[in-house]
């Protein structure tokens, strides 16, 4: 039939069956191709799932380290999964930026295939629905291959490179601490020729596991195989590259998912390690089965115009875990402590600020350990006044002893203050003095707290009460004295005083009197300089004899510096 010459029915009828089977051919290849995107797209849901997973790993590390108390167990393990997260997220972008380099190589250089996630803020690939050139064979070829498949260029190595690498790192990071006296550690050098698809690569695997901690073993073993690629592959009877098994002449589509794979693997060796991590820690973290919203404030107790800063936020805890508590009040080395459970009952017997100094018994890794806390509120005095408002005088020149209280304010946040006084603190009070250019006037004290006023009082100043003249136990409401009270008094001298009903005392200092003697009318004046008398005026004296008369006059005294006088003494001797 070969050498018959075809009619041109026969020559429409081949051609139609070449077209046709065309036709069949390429609607096979786009089914195949669309495979592809459909596994790129469940693959992406699945790394999406996975970092959720890690997220919580992370999460479940900064609440250990948020925690003082839990601050110094996690500390270790998390600067390990800082390393981790970097290496891996270093290498994610890395993929992510081969596959938009690959698209790119069909699709031109001015598009771009990377976006960000709404949802997470993270590099992700644009679906590759949108990709027109989806059969591309030849753009993954060009750059991860070359002409030769079983010598890949240095692009293809690089990714396998780079992958094993990771691996290498964190493996490393895994198993490098040290227990009690035991260095742990895993030295990728012994697993240099490593390939998985040789028959001595348990072997190997198991001998390398032998310096790290047995608790680490499978976990280190499962991400050193989860990220570990043999050299060369074996296709249809022939050995190629790892590289060229891959990418050579794979669609576009094909090679963009496999890429995406290896972004899979990489994700995780990283769950893999952290699942492994939160493991050290998860003693710390104790278990939660409820939570409320709680305030915290410094101080229960707040006066008119203070302000207080509340913290509002959420507690999580075991309701079924009913703590033992230790705690002393005042006394930071809880010599005298007492232990109870759950709610601690504290009574205000005192007022002032009281500092409650405790432990609480919390269990880390299997072993009960007792944990520091404090707590500091102030105790208010109930206060109520009542004053008598025309006892309130300040006496010039007098120290004058106030006592300024505010309610729910320590005593040393308190001031008192007034115009023109002088003001000084005396232990719990203060002592205010008025000058003599204040006498007669009305005069306002007021306390301060913290700045602020809040309270006033008037007071009204007057001079110093004159205080009663003694000579000896004589006093200027006697008019008659015998002899041997004028004699008992001339070694005393004179004094000035306050008697037991006053209401103030204060120390009198007299600086000089006259002594009038009168005998059958005739006078005779004795001048006295301070309270004493000299000893020939006292020999005058004792010579007296009934019937004589004294008078003690023009007394000057001082008070606090100034100037007082008294009430003379006029007797006649029995």
């Amino acid at each position: 039939m070969a050498g018959n010459k075809e009619t041109p029915r026969q020559r429409m009828i081949g051609m139609m069956y070449l077209v046709l089977t065309a036709l069949l051919a390429l609607n096979v290849s786009k089914e195949i191709v669309n495979a592809f995107i459909r596994l790129n797209d469940k693959m992406e849901d699945a790394n999406i799932v996975l970092q959720s997973k890690i997220n919580q790993d992370y999460e479940r590390f900064k609440m250990a380290m948020a925690v003082k108390n839990t601050r110094t167990v996690a500390e270790q393990w998390d600067e390990k999964a800082n390393i981790i997260r970097k290496s891996v997220s270093t290498e994610i972008d890395y993929l992510l930026g081969e596959t938009n380099s690959l698209l790119k190589e069909t699709e031109g250089s001015t598009s771009e295939w990377l976006t960000v996630d709404k949802r997470t803020g993270a590099k992700k690939l644009k679906n590759l629905m949108n990709v027109q050139a989806k059969d591309d064979y030849d753009a993954a070829t060009r750059l991860f291959v070359g002409g030769d498949p079983t010598a890949p260029i240095q692009r293809g190595q690089d990714i396998r490179n780079r992958l094993q690498k990771l691996r290498n790192k964190i493996c490393v990071t895994l198993a490098g601490y040290t227990k009690g006296n035991t260095v742990y550690k895993f030295d990728p050098a012994s697993l240099k020729n490593y390939d998985p698809k040789n028959k001595s690569a348990k072997k190997m695997l198991a001998n390398a596991m032998k310096t790290v901690n047995p608790e680490d073993t499978a976990v280190v073993s499962r991400v050193f195989r989860t990220l570990s690629y043999p050299l060369n592959l074996t296709e249809y009877d022939e050995t190629t590259s790892w590289q060229g098994a891959l990418f050579d002449h794979a669609p576009v589509v094909a090679a963009a998912a496999i890429l995406t794979s290896l972004r899979s693997d990489v994700k995780n060796a990283e769950s893999l390690a952290l699942d492994h991590l939160v493991g050290k820690i998860d003693d710390i973290i104790m278990p939660i089965n409820k939570i409320e919203p709680v305030a915290f404030a410094p101080k229960g107790y707040l006066n008119v115009g203070d302000t207080m800063p509340l913290r509002v936020m959420i507690a999580a805890y075991d309701s079924n875990d009913v703590c033992r508590v230790q705690y002393a009040e005042n006394d930071p080395e809880m010599k005298t402590s007492t232990e109870t459970k759950g709610t601690i009952t504290l009574r205000a017997n005192t007022p002032g600020i009281k500092n409650i100094f405790g432990t609480i018994a919390v269990k880390e890794h299997g072993e009960l350990k007792w944990k520091p806390w404090t707590f500091t509120y102030e105790v208010g005095q109930p206060l109520a006044t009542v004053s008598a408002t025309e006892l309130n005088v300040l006496f010039v020149g007098y120290p004058n002893k106030i006592k300024a209280t505010a309610s729910g304010y320590a005593s040393n946040d308190i001031t008192l203050k007034g115009d023109g006084l002088i003001i000084t603190k005396d232990g719990d009070g203060y002592l205010v003095k008025a000058p003599a250019n204040q006498m007669g006037r009305k005069v306002k004290l007021s306390v301060f707290a913290k700045g602020k006023i809040v309270g006033t009082q008037d007071f009204r100043v007057r001079a110093v009460p004159r205080p009663t003249t003694y000579f000896g136990s004589i006093t200027s409401t006697d008019s008659r004295i015998t002899r041997q009270q004028l004699i008992g008094a001339l070694p005393v001298g004179l004094r000035l005083a306050y008697d037991e009903s006053a209401l103030i005392s204060a120390p009198f200092v007299v600086r000089s009197y006259n002594i009038v003697i009168n005998v059958r009318g005739n006078e005779r004046t004795l001048h006295c300089s301070g309270p004493y008398i000299s000893a020939a005026d006292q020999q005058t004296l004792r010579t007296l004899q009934s019937g004589s008369t004294i008078t003690i006059k023009d007394i000057q005294g001082t008070c606090y510096g100034s100037q007082v006088r008294s009430a003379p003494i006029v007797a006649t001797i029995q």
